[in-house]
């Protein structure tokens, strides 16, 4: 999990955050699963999402607020190679406990206390590489049980709960090749709960129809289209009977992603699936009426970070997939922000996402635009001067800089300008000759390492402005008034020379650089109060470089830092009127 450091420069308190829909909050290195439930009885969902990292997986509890936002993640260690959380009340107490599955660790119990908190989780072990579970009262007692997928084993583990919160030893059930989900329902109508899981390998669902007294009888398979992912349950055609549905990753080279959708007979068999052209890479689908029409919906998401709605008709068909983003490895479901209508949480990533549903079948979410093939830098500006904000997006494998016109409404157009820059660093916009419109300014180190300047034409168009080579090795440029002379400059890192200032002439040139302390991350802001642009520098350390206000630097002052800083941002972060920097590390260092 990458880290960012504050640092404030007096005391005070830090403001409250809001978020705009979506919303987007912390977790752990890589949410791999969600479940929802109220954790402190206060009648508000709260989350709890099960992370990922080889060496330190952890749950995240993450309680509402009941506005659709989150209090911040509190963290709890499970075993290493986290996959799968559920929620139930294992212990009788009326408060939500939570189970986990570990790929090298079993199942891990937390118990939850009422107010939120849990107890330090409690193992079982089960066979080896466990992906997924549910839970249920397999044996009719009244109490909570576990079904656990173990991918490397090809097997169920069912460990029947004792109602005290703890569990018996599993008993194993054979199953196809990795078994990757699993999930329960009545098929049959018997008033037992059966299992179905999905065979990553071979490619087909198992289905184990339950005695009522926690023991399953094997039934035949039912092939399925290559690597199923996860099996959703669920009554699509409205006939009383249970369906599933199935999330079918695309394979090579088309990779369309399907869901295919399987009607129960009521008897425990099921009718040849109907596939759904879903975004590609589906890992997981949510069931629930998201359009208010009383069917069970389906929304898919896939690990290129889309979320894929299927309305039903309630006959057992859907309509074809309306997409959103962000998507990831996990999605729930449940009307977070208390307004009738259901959400949806998804996980890119190191954090997790609320999309708002508006209870007619869609969701508030991001738009996409291209941008090139490896974005790395944007800035942003008003280069048509109608006073919407634009951005420019520098591309690190194109000669092409996308410029994003705005439309005022939160939307954009496109432009794009081609630089005959290959492998650019970074992109500041400014203007740099006083007409009105935003200029920006090029780091490249393809062809060469130069500084390149663009004129607006004020249509979203670009006029190639002079070009300026700069020392090895450049970085981050940005811009800033450094001699108080109304004209922008721009200041230039490199790690071979330090920073380079460039003093604006006010009609798209710039004087020659004069070089100042060591090269790094950069912010720009008034750090002393006296009215001129400062420096702030991180690598190794932290240098703050003073400005004179007439276009020239104070020797750096450094700052020791713990670890090595890769990023910097300047900001009131206090609200004290007095500009703190956050400085951010990367994970590997910590």
């Amino acid at each position: 999990m990458a880290v960012v450091g504050i640092t404030l420069a007096a005391r005070g308190a830090t403001p409250p955050l809001s978020f705009n829909a979506p919303r987007a909050f912390r977790t752990d290195y890589s949410p791999r699963s969600v479940a929802v439930g109220d954790f402190n009885h206060d009648g508000i969902l709260d989350l709890a999402v099960a992370s990922y990292a080889p060496n330190s997986s952890l749950v995240s509890v993450l309680l509402g607020n009941g506005d659709g936002t989150f209090h911040k993640p509190v963290d709890y260690p499970v075993g290493n190679g986290v996959e799968g959380v559920v929620t139930g009340d294992f212990n009788g107490d009326g408060n939500l406990d939570l189970a986990v599955a570990s790929q090298f660790a079993g199942v891990s119990i937390l118990l939850g206390s009422g107010d939120g908190a849990f107890q330090p989780a409690v193992f079982y072990a089960v066979q080896y590489a466990p992906l997924s579970l549910t839970l249920g009262d397999f044996n009719n007692d009244g109490k909570l049980d576990l079904a656990v997928a173990n991918s490397a084993s090809s097997s169920v583990s069912i460990l029947l709960g004792n109602g005290d919160g703890t569990f018996q030893p599993h008993v194993d059930y054979a199953v196809g090749n990795t078994p990757v989900s699993v999930a329960a329902g009545d098929f049959n109508g018997d008033g037992n709960l059966d299992l179905v899981v999905a065979n990553n390998v071979s490619n087909d669902l198992s289905i184990l129809l339950g005695n009522g007294d926690g023991t399953f009888q094997p039934q035949p398979t039912y092939a399925v289209a290559t690597g199923p992912a996860f099996v959703a349950v669920g009554d699509f055609s409205g006939d009383g009977t249970l369906d599933l549905a199935v999330a079918i990753p695309g394979s090579f080279p088309h990779n369309t992603g399907l869901v295919a959708v399987a009607l129960g007979n009521g008897d425990g068999t099921f009718q040849p699936p109907v596939a759904y052209t879903v975004g590609e890479n589906p890992v997981a689908i949510a069931v629930g009426d998201f359009n208010g029409d009383g069917r069970p919906d389906l929304a898919a998401v896939s690990l290129t970070d889309t979320v894929s709605i299927l309305l039903s008709d309630g006959e057992g068909s859907f309509q074809t997939a309306e997409r959103y983003a962000p998507g990831g490895p996990m999605v729930a479901t449940a009307d977070f922000n208390g307004d009738g209508k259901l959400d949806l949480v998804v996980g890119p990533g190191p954090e997790v996402v609320v999309l708002f549903g508006n209870g007619k079948g869609a969701f508030q979410g991001f738009e996409h635009y291209a941008t090139g093939a490896q974005p790395i830098s944007v800035s942003v500006g008003d280069f048509n001067a109608d006073g919407n904000p634009d951005l420019v997006v520098a591309n690190n494998a194109q000669d092409i800089v996308m410029v994003l016109l705005g439309n005022g409404d939160g939307t954009f157009h496109q432009h794009v300008v081609h630089t005959g820059a290959y492998s650019q660093i970074s992109v500041a916009a400014g203007d740099f000759n006083a007409d009105g419109f935003s200029d920006f300014a090029l780091v490249n180190i393809s062809p060469s390492d130069a500084l390149s300047i663009y004129l607006s034409n004020g249509d979203g168009t670009f006029r190639r402005g002079p070009s300026y080579a700069l020392p090895s090795s450049p970085g981050a440029v940005i811009v800033a008034d450094f001699n108080r002379d109304g004209k922008a400059d721009l200041a230039v890192s490199t790690a071979s020379n330090g920073i380079q200032i460039f003093l604006g002439n006010g009609d798209g040139t710039f004087q020659a650089p004069v070089s100042y302390g060591t090269g790094g991350s950069m912010a720009v802001g008034d750090f002393n109060g006296d009215g001129n642009a400062d420096i702030a520098v991180v690598g190794g350390n932290l240098e703050i470089l003073l400005g004179n206000g007439d276009g020239t630097l104070q020797p750096p002052v450094f700052y020791s830092l713990k670890l090595p800083g890769t990023a910097v941002a300047a900001g009131d972060l206090n609200q004290d009127g007095i500009l703190d920097l956050a400085i951010a590390r990367p994970a590997s260092l910590l």
